[in-house]
């Protein structure tokens, strides 16, 4: 939080964002500063300035984040196996799996006021899930609101 009781908007982002954020203001302050050292005063700025275009990154650079990505999610059969079978497993919840990410089975609900009214019922569930076929070790279960 700030001195003026607000939160600030990094406490709200993943730690890979932020430094993701943070390197990209870093290259901007450098360009601008070099766009800065060597304008005219008088002449028109270009909108787009090759001093703080963002560098994109080639695709060498991408493919193995994303085969991570793949592989990952091909290897969630277990949140396959579950949900196809939520109903007989949990009948009445108003929660459905939505993604697996590493240990962690994310259940989708509606509204705020409904995971709240969820949320006395997760060590029940993570318990249920854990005793489940193929659950995986550290099994964690966590709610998100999906409308």
């Amino acid at each position: 939080m700030d001195g003026s009781g607000r939160r600030d908007i990094d406490d709200f982002r993943s730690e890979r964002d932020l430094s993701r954020r943070r390197a990209f203001e870093a290259r901007s302050r450098a360009g601008r500063a070099r766009l800065l050292a060597r304008a005219i005063p008088g002449l028109p700025l270009d909108g787009d300035p090759p001093e703080t275009r963002a560098r994109i990154p080639s695709a060498g650079e991408i493919f193995p984040s994303v085969l991570r990505d793949i592989e990952a999610s091909a290897s969630s059969s277990f949140a396959d196996a579950v949900s196809g079978r939520w109903n007989e497993i949990f009948p009445g919840i108003r929660a459905r799996p939505s993604r697996m990410a590493g240990n962690i089975l994310f259940l989708a609900v509606r509204s705020s006021p409904a995971l709240f009214a969820l949320r006395p019922r997760l060590p029940e569930i993570r318990r249920k899930l854990a005793a489940f076929p193929g659950a995986p070790q550290g099994l964690d279960v966590k709610l998100e609101v999906r409308p």
